[in-house]
């Protein structure tokens, strides 16, 4: 926690992204400062291998997941600390998987995406 800050209340931001061969994902903390910015620190950050015959889709999705477990295990370990959290990506694919209710999904998504909206 830096100095200056203002409460103990802490930022995660998770930012994920894929492509062949590889993905990754990462965890950010920060805090509120005086100066009404944030603090910016990397907590966790991991590159994980894709299988060989994903797709770029399944890829995405499957480090979205991946962000979310990473999120879940930050807010789980801190949970007196942790204030929000948000995870990001660059696929429209899949936020449009995570976000859809009424769209059927093949067995490997909707697996997926239960874990991510848990």
């Amino acid at each position: 926690m830096p100095a200056d800050a203002v409460d103990s209340k802490l930022r995660v931001i998770a930012a994920v992204d894929a492509a062949k061969p590889a993905m990754i994902v990462g965890a950010w903390a920060g805090f509120r400062r005086v100066n009404k910015t944030y603090s910016c620190q990397l907590m966790i950050g991991r590159a994980l291998l894709t299988a060989e015959d994903a797709t770029i889709p399944k890829s995405e999705l499957t480090s979205f997941t991946c962000g979310s477990n990473l999120v879940w295990l930050v807010r789980t370990a801190l949970r007196d600390w942790v204030d929000s959290y948000i995870i990001v990506g660059d696929s429209v694919i899949t936020l449009c998987w995570v976000s859809s209710e009424k769209k059927r999904l093949s067995q490997f998504v909707r697996n997926r995406v239960i874990q991510v909206r848990r």
